[in-house]
């Protein structure tokens, strides 16, 4: 584990002692964050909203009746107990 973290320190330190590194650093990242938003913006004559599509369900309804309770019996005998 020290070694990751001695490694992270070299490079950190790598990259932030020259200023024209860490400038260049910077550049790099600026660049690459505006053609990403460039690259993922609407074409023009495109809305920015997705559609809104409503999906075409059939409504079901269902009712629960409660049905009586009949007692069973086996021969004559209508109580085991």
């Amino acid at each position: 584990m020290d070694d990751l973290y001695y490694w992270v320190l070299r490079v950190w330190h790598a990259l932030t002692c020259n200023k024209k590194v860490l400038v260049g650093i910077a550049a790099a990242v600026a660049v690459v964050v505006t053609v990403t938003t460039v690259l993922a913006a609407p074409a023009e004559g495109e809305s920015a909203e997705p559609e809104q599509v409503s999906p075409v369900s059939p409504v079901v309804r269902s009712e629960v009746t409660a049905e009586p309770v009949t007692e069973f019996s086996i021969g004559e005998v209508n109580d085991a107990g």
